[in-house]
Order: C-alpha cells, then sequence, then structure tokens
C-alpha cells in the first residue's frame, strides 16, 4: 500500500510563493503515484489584502478549518502529516495548533518551512522561544536552503533536516523581439514595499538622468493602494511615464510573453520574509541575468557575476550601478543569461524538486538518516 499522508497547507488565493509550491505538489501525478494525499488548505486570506490580518470572518474559519482536521485526522490514519508552518505573526499561532492537534494522532510529522524570522522572533522573548521548541519538537523539518539552517540552529529536539530548493515547470521559449528595439528591464513580485518596486522605479529615473534608453516593465499585484498611488505619483512627477509600465498582475501567456521581451531580471527586495524568491527562478528558465540582494537563500540561487549580480538592500543607487554595469557590457549580461539558464536546468526544475520531494517524505516515514538534496541531478 503507498504511503498514506496529510498535507496541511496554504493553497491559492492569494498567489504567493509559499502557495505557488504547494499546488505543485498537489497537482503532481508523480507524487500522486507514490503516496496516498490528502490535502486541506489552511490559508484563511483569500488575497493579499487581507494577508496577515485578523478579523472575526477568520475566526469563524479557523474553528471550522480545526474540526475538518480534527474529524479528518480521527477517521484516518495517516503514515505522515505534513504542513506547512508560516514563521511568525498570527499565522504561526494558527498552524501551530493544528500541528499539535496532529501531533495527537500520527507519530511522524514534517514542518516545511518557506520564510524565516523564527529566530529573531525567540530572541524577543523567552516565551516564544519555548513555544517554537514547543512546536517543533520530535517533528522533521524541511527548509530551502542550507543558508537558511541558522534560523532554527536554536531548537533543541529537532528530529532530523533536510534541504529542498524549490522547482518551477521547464519551458521552451523563444526570444522574443522588442518593437523600440531597446533594452527590456522587468520586475515580477507582488508590488509591496518590502519587495523594492519603488527603488527600481528609482534607479529608473537615475538611468534616464544619465543618458539610458530602455523600458521597464514591473508586473504583480499591490496589497495597498496607498504605495501603488505612491509609485504611480513617482513616475509622474519624475515624467517616467514613456519608459516606465505599471502593469498589475500578469498570469499566462501573457507572463510568458514578458519574461521572454526581457533582458534582465531585476527584484530589489529587503522582504523580512524572502526565502526563496520563484520569480527569480522563472527569470533564470527564460535565460535572464538576475539582479538581486542577499535577503533570505537569494545568494545560494545568485552567484555574483556567474548568473547574475548582488547588490545592496534598499539602495536604488546600488540598482542603478548594476543595471547600467550590464547595458554598458553586453557581452557579460549575455553570459550572465547562458549561465543563469543553465543553472535553472542544473537544479530548479519541477521534476527535480518532486523527485527530492518525494525521497524525502519516503526517507521521513522510514525514519533513515539525515540528507540532503540540494545537489542532486
Amino acid at each position: 500500500m503507498k504511503p498514506k499522508i496529510l498535507f496541511l497547507m496554504q493553497l491559492p488565493p492569494p498567489v504567493h510563493g509559499a502557495s505557488v509550491v504547494n499546488q505543485n505538489i498537489k497537482n503532481s501525478s508523480k507524487i500522486d503515484s507514490v503516496f496516498y494525499c490528502c490535502f486541506i488548505n489552511i490559508s484563511l486570506a483569500d488575497s493579499l489584502e487581507t494577508l496577515g490580518k485578523g478579523s472575526i470572518i477568520k475566526l469563524v474559519k479557523f474553528i471550522v478549518l480545526f474540526f475538518r482536521v480534527f474529524y479528518t485526522l480521527v477517521t484516518n490514519k495517516f503514515d505522515a502529516v505534513y504542513i506547512t508552518l508560516s514563521p511568525h505573526g498570527g499565522a504561526f499561532y494558527k498552524d501551530s495548533i493544528l500541528l499539535l492537534l496532529a501531533k495527537l494522532f500520527c507519530s511522524k510529522r514534517v514542518i516545511h518551512l518557506h520564510g524565516k524570522g523564527i529566530k529573531s522572533e525567540a530572541n524577543s522573548s523567552k516565551f516564544k522561544a519555548k513555544i517554537y521548541n514547543i512546536v517543533f519538537k520530535n517533528c522533521n523539518v524541511i527548509h530551502l536552503a542550507q543558508s537558511l539552517l541558522c534560523d532554527i540552529d536554536f531548537l533543541l529536539e529537532v528530529n532530523k533536516t533536510y534541504i529542498l530548493p524549490n522547482g518551477i515547470p521547464c519551458i521552451s521559449y523563444k526570444k522574443i523581439n522588442h518593437q523600440k528595439q531597446l533594452p527590456n528591464l522587468l520586475y515580477i513580485s507582488n508590488l509591496v514595499p518590502a519587495k523594492g518596486g519603488l527603488d527600481f522605479i528609482k534607479a529608473c529615473k537615475l538611468l534616464l538622468d544619465n543618458g539610458y534608453e530602455f523600458e521597464a516593465n514591473l508586473a504583480g499585484a499591490h496589497s495597498s493602494s496607498e504605495f501603488l498611488n505612491k509609485c504611480k505619483h513617482y513616475i509622474d512627477d519624475n515624467s517616467l511615464n514613456e519608459v516606465v509600465n505599471l502593469l498589475g498582475p500578469i498570469y499566462g501567456e501573457e507572463k510568458e510573453n514578458l519574461l521572454a521581451s526581457a533582458d534582465m531580471f531585476v527584484l530589489p527586495t529587503y522582504f523580512r520574509n524572502e526565502c526563496f524568491p520563484l520569480s527569480i527562478l522563472e527569470a533564470m528558465s527564460y535565460g535572464l541575468p538576475v539582479i538581486s540582494t542577499e535577503e533570505g537563500a537569494i545568494p545560494d540561487i545568485i552567484n555574483n557575476f556567474h548568473n547574475g549580480l548582488i547588490i545592496k538592500r534598499n539602495s536604488p543607487v546600488s540598482l542603478y550601478s548594476a543595471i547600467s554595469h550590464l547595458l554598458d557590457n553586453g557581452n557579460i549580461m549575455e553570459e550572465l543569461a547562458r549561465n543563469a539558464r543553465q543553472d535553472f536546468l542544473d537544479r530548479y526544475t519541477v521534476e527535480k524538486f518532486e523527485t527530492n520531494f518525494i525521497d524525502i517524505m519516503l526517507d521521513i516515514i522510514s525514519q533513515s538518516g539525515i540528507q540532503d538534496y540540494s545537489n542532486l541531478n
């Protein structure tokens, strides 16, 4: 018989890195062929605007969710319970209650982390540190990169730790020629302040002031009308309307065309929960050099001057310098682009993710040794 796993995970909407990876797991025929899977969506938010905000409606949803999970655990015998645990905030306590409930019924629990900030939360309060140790006790932990394990190294009774980089579908594509034949700069992420969208717009102002010709596209849903208006006002006030486009959320063929027509990808993030941005993997899959920061596991993905450039956080000037360097050195930009595509094929396809995910889950169920799957082919 196939091992039976209960998956407690956030599924879209809203669309963010963890929910997209979770949806890929749910849709995977390869994973389904190995395990008997039962999925429960534990997200209480239905949009970016409500993400991280409490409400009476969410409380009612959680009560319903709690009893659904309880009934599922009572009426089934699972070999393992898998949960994508939010690392902090109200969502952490919500997810922790579900995990503690699962501990009453299943001896093998798997926490898959898609965020960071646990150690800083624990350092701020002895009470929080104790809660984290209780929640993680006798659980197996999957994290996204070796560099992120320092965030949980204070936990005393974690069973085993695994490394599993994210993966996305591999596509065949053809580069699209630009109508204006200008260098095309691309940002794709949720338009929130800490993702660096405004820093990108300010860097575009510096490029324009220094005589560079280009076009820049920013695509992604916004969580705040106030911040969206701030970006629009900066564009209007600095006469950037002809070169900077705010596109809003894009999906499907429109997104594919945007990636295929770009020359470089920019994500100047300083988001405190940033770990392993799928947007960077998407850019690499299209052979785009990536300019980003040292946030989270990004330096594990982007090797400076190999497949992209690493810049200072919250620094439009640093971003301007990186973009202008690539615009001035087309041969370097082409080399970084080739390396980005090859690195994606070697490490970050969804097929590699599925294979490594299955190996990890089987290893946990059989309780064998610690493995690092970050470099498997």
